[in-house]
């Protein structure tokens, strides 16, 4: 870490920024003691095991996102799976089994929120989950009761009424949309199970 302060010669924020997206991970195994090394935070003992606990998928997947907004680590959605509470929400990539007119709950990070001025006040979000993306259309009733939610979520579960159109198929596959009825915002620590980062 020192040589490559001195080789580069980056201000000590630009490193800690390095070290925490985990950019040394080939140098060394431990972004947050990478971190701290750059902050030039000095450590007492030389036996780093007992300065370095190992963190969990989870720490590891949410530092990724804060520090770069994407993981090459396991999808925060099979994360949250793996509590019993959402074990049995729709996976994307299941949807197309299901009925028109079905209700259901998915949950999905939210990658674009759409309210186009032609769409009568709808909004459109696509959540993805770890097996592919879900549309979703937001009436304006559930807008209004929602709006916190799905202004600021970044993880969301949403139940609502599926629309399956198999005349306007693509690649074979039917037009799928969730008719959202009721929205929750997740934070961070639900993914974590302990702490909350928003």
């Amino acid at each position: 870490m020192n040589e490559f302060r001195t080789r580069t010669q980056l201000p000590r924020e630009q490193v800690a920024a390095l070290a925490s997206a985990n950019a040394f991970n080939s140098l060394t195994e431990n972004r947050y003691l990478d971190t701290w090394q750059s902050l030039h935070l000095e450590i007492e003992n030389t036996d780093t095991t007992t300065h370095n606990p190992t963190h969990s998928v989870e720490d590891n997947t949410y530092s990724d996102y804060a520090s770069t907004g994407l993981t090459l680590r396991e999808h925060p959605i099979a994360l949250l799976r793996r509590r019993n509470r959402f074990r049995q929400h729709s996976k994307a990539q299941d949807l197309i089994h299901h009925r028109n007119g079905q209700h259901t709950t998915v949950i999905g990070l939210v990658t674009c929120r759409q309210r186009p001025g032609s769409a009568s006040g709808v909004i459109f979000l696509t959540l993805e989950d770890e097996t592919g993306v879900i549309n979703v259309v937001l009436w304006e009733q559930v807008q209004q009761r929602y709006r916190a939610e799905i202004k600021r979520g970044s993880i969301l579960e949403i139940t609502g009424r599926l629309q399956i159109d198999s005349s306007r198929c693509t690649d074979d596959s039917p037009v799928i949309h969730l008719v959202g009825r009721e929205v929750r915002c997740l934070e961070w620590g639900e993914v974590q199970g302990v702490r909350s980062f928003q």
